[in-house]
C-alpha cells in the first residue's frame, strides 16, 4: 500500500529547527525515562529554575494550546487522506488522546529545561530579564495572537498577500522580516523539522502494522517533499512574520534581533530546536501509529 505525503505544520515559524538541515532525515533522541531520570535531574540542576522561568515568559504553555488546535485541524484532513472518508468517532478520539495540552506542555518542558538547564544561572539571568521586560512581552504577545489567528485560513491567505505588498509600501518591516528569517536560517532548519517529522509519522504508520516500507522508502518518500515544503515554509515565514510584528515598534524588534544573534540568543534557540522536535517526533509517531492501527481495523 503506498502512503501519501504528509506535511507537518511548522513546528514553530518563530524559531529554526536545528535539527539535521540538508544531511538526511535526522531523529531527535526521545524524551529520557527509566534509568535516564536521574541524570536528567543532574544535568538540569544548574540552571532548572531560571530555564523554567524563562519556558513561562515566552508563553509556551499558551503555545501548546495552539499547537493543540493546529494538530487537531490538522489530523481532519489526514482522516480523509488515509481512511479515505471524513473522521470517524475513532478517529477524533485517537486525535485528541494524541494532542493531549497537558501532556504535549509536559514533553516540551521538560526537554527545553533539560538543555537550557545545562547552563549555569547567571548565563540565563540575561534571557530572564529580557523576557520579563515589557518589549519582549509585547513580540510575546504578537507572535502568539498571529500564531491563533493562523488558525483562520483566510487570515493566513489575507497574510500572505500582505507579505508581498509590504515589499513596496513597508520596506523597513520587509527587511526586517528578511534579516531575521536569515540570521537564523528559518526555512532550511524549519524544513529539516518538517521533513524529520514526517518521517516518525512513517515510522508510526509501520509500528502499527498497515505498512511495510524499507528505511530507503521511508526516506525517499519524506526526501520527495523537499522542494515544496521549502516554498511553503518559506511563504508562511514572510506572512507569518510580518503579520506578527506590524504594529511592534522597530526598537523593539531591532533588539529581538540582536539577541537572536547573541550567544544566549544561539544557547536559547538550541533549547528550543530540542524541545520541538522530542515533542512533534511523538505526536507525528503516535499519529501515524494512530492512522495504521485503524487502518488495520484493531482496537486503538
Amino acid at each position: 500500500m503506498r502512503t501519501r505525503a504528509l506535511l507537518a505544520p511548522l513546528l514553530c515559524g518563530l524559531w529554526p529547527w536545528a535539527a539535521g538541515a540538508g544531511t538526511g532525515v535526522p531523529v531527535a533522541p526521545p524524551a529520557p525515562g527509566g534509568a535516564e531520570v536521574a541524570e536528567e535531574a543532574r544535568v538540569l540542576a544548574p540552571g532548572r529554575a531560571e530555564a523554567d522561568r524563562i519556558y513561562d515568559l515566552m508563553g509556551l504553555p499558551r503555545l501548546v494550546d495552539t499547537m493543540r488546535a493546529e494538530g487537531l485541524r490538522m489530523s481532519e484532513q489526514l482522516a480523509e487522506d488515509y481512511l479515505d472518508a471524513p473522521a470517524t468517532p475513532a478517529f477524533h478520539d485517537m486525535a485528541t488522546r494524541i494532542y493531549d495540552t497537558e501532556r504535549m506542555n509536559r514533553v516540551m518542558r521538560r526537554a527545553f529545561v533539560r538543555r537550557l538547564g545545562e547552563a549555569a544561572p547567571w548565563q540565563l539571568d540575561h534571557l530572564v530579564a529580557y523576557y520579563d521586560s515589557p518589549p519582549a512581552q509585547r513580540i510575546v504577545r504578537a507572535e502568539l495572537g498571529a500564531r491563533r489567528d493562523f488558525l483562520d485560513p483566510e487570515v493566513e491567505t489575507e497574510a500572505g498577500r500582505d507579505a508581498e505588498i509590504a515589499r513596496v509600501e513597508e520596506p523597513d518591516l520587509y527587511a526586517a522580516v528578511g534579516a531575521y528569517v536569515e540570521a537564523g536560517d528559518l526555512i532550511e532548519m524549519n524544513l529539516g523539522g518538517v521533513l524529520t517529522a514526517n518521517y516518525h509519522f512513517y515510522l508510526g504508520l509501520m509500528d502499527g502494522g498497515a505498512y511495510t516500507m524499507t528505511e530507503e522508502e521511508i526516506l525517499a518518500d519524506v526526501w520527495q517533499q523537499e522542494e515544496a515544503a521549502r516554498l511553503d515554509i518559506e511563504l508562511w515565514l514572510r506572512a507569518f512574520l510580518t503579520y506578527a510584528y506590524q504594529d511592534v515598534p522597530d526598537a523593539a524588534l531591532d533588539d529581538y534581533l540582536a539577541l537572536v544573534r547573541s550567544p544566549e540568543g544561539q544557547r536559547l534557540n538550541a533549547a528550543l530546536f530540542e524541545a520541538y522536535g522530542v515533542l512533534y517526533n511523538d505526536l507525528y509517531r503516535a499519529l501515524g501509529r494512530g492512522v495504521s492501527t485503524l487502518l488495520s481495523g484493531e482496537e486503538l
